[in-house]
């Protein structure tokens, strides 16, 4: 089963989230840039996050933590 993780196209948008929602203050920010290749990339933004908010649908067997960055 694929999983979806939040996701945001812009670093501010990730920013505003971590600062706006308690639990994720202390949370670190890691970054990538998806390509075509990352399978599944819908735009969902809402009144409550970021426009830049997106859902990556993660494929099954696919390590979502690979490429990344912690910021």
């Amino acid at each position: 089963m694929a999983k979806g993780l939040s996701i945001f196209s812009q670093y501010e948008g990730a920013l505003e989230t971590q600062k706006r929602i308690p639990r994720f203050r202390k949370s670190a920010i890691a970054s990538n840039e998806l390509t075509a290749s990352h399978e599944i990339l819908k735009p969902t933004p809402s009144t409550r996050s970021h426009h830049s908010h997106c859902t990556w649908w993660v494929p099954v067997g696919v390590d979502a933590s690979i490429d990344f960055t912690v910021e």
